[in-house]
């Protein structure tokens, strides 16, 4: 998964080199991230405190967009690669499947 917006180049790469990769970006982003803040409100998800997860959560900050939200990087924070990772991720994973299916992850 991936957003076009920030890393086209990188993901057309790995496509041609077999991998399958599908876009999230936009408006399916602001949903990614509404899926995400859903599932740990309903404790759907959960963590065992990784330093590196709670620092990339801890450097996320929203930017709203007529009743929905996106994470970006706060001002002078660090990386922000597995919260929006795992939004893509719980986003994937919320959507129903019509035919049973085994995901590797």
């Amino acid at each position: 998964m991936f957003d076009h917006y920030a890393t086209q180049s990188i993901a057309q790469r790995l496509a041609v080199n077999g991998c399958k990769m599908e876009d999230v970006s936009g408006q399916q982003f602001y949903q990614a991230c509404g899926d995400l803040l859903d599932a740990i409100v309903a404790k759907r998800i959960t963590h065992s405190g990784q330093p590196e997860f709670v620092e990339s959560m801890n450097n996320c900050a929203a930017k709203t967009n007529e009743g929905s939200f996106r994470i970006i990087r706060r001002q002078s924070a660090g990386c922000i690669a597995a919260a929006i990772s795992l939004a893509m991720i719980v986003h994937k994973m919320s959507q129903p499947v019509s035919i049973p299916q085994i995901m590797a992850v």
